[in-house]
């Protein structure tokens, strides 16, 4: 860790041991919003998201922060879970395929696949998740919404 980017706690770098845990580590918030916007970028640029076993570690690899140091800006920047972020942005990107006419093309499943989510059930319960509705539902109220000219 740069020592740049590490806080001071009472003076003094804080490594110290509690509770006979791992020791205590607290970045500065140049570093926080340096792993976000890195995160940020990889994620919109390179779409990583889409293939369904991406995990922390690969992006760890992509954009050189070390593993512990972005499961940490997970933890205690972004309070969510890896897992969330990521199903976040293949939700979004389902719901872009959706908006684009997809689900006349092909099933919601498929939809699912190619947005990264490895299975349908798991494409479903994270759509619901974090919009309300099932896929399904989406697609049927962005068809009554769009009707065609």
């Amino acid at each position: 860790i740069p020592s740049q980017y590490l806080k001071k706690v009472n003076g003094q770098r804080n490594n110290s041991v509690q509770n006979d845990k791992r020791p205590a580590v607290l970045f500065e918030t140049d570093y926080i919003h340096l792993i976000d916007e890195k995160v940020n970028s990889c994620m919109q640029e390179n779409q990583p998201y889409i293939q369904n076993k991406f995990n922390l570690a690969e992006l760890a690899v992509m954009i050189n922060i070390p593993i512990h140091h972005l499961a940490y800006f997970f933890r205690e920047g972004k309070k969510q879970s890896f897992t969330n972020y990521r199903n976040r942005w293949r939700v979004d990107h389902a719901k872009i395929l959706i908006n684009d006419g997809k689900a006349k093309e092909m099933t919601l499943e498929a939809i699912g696949l190619l947005s990264g989510f490895p299975n349908r059930n798991s494409f479903i319960i994270a759509f619901k998740r974090f919009e309300g509705i099932s896929p399904h539902e989406y697609v049927s109220g962005s068809e009554i919404e769009s009707p065609e000219a």
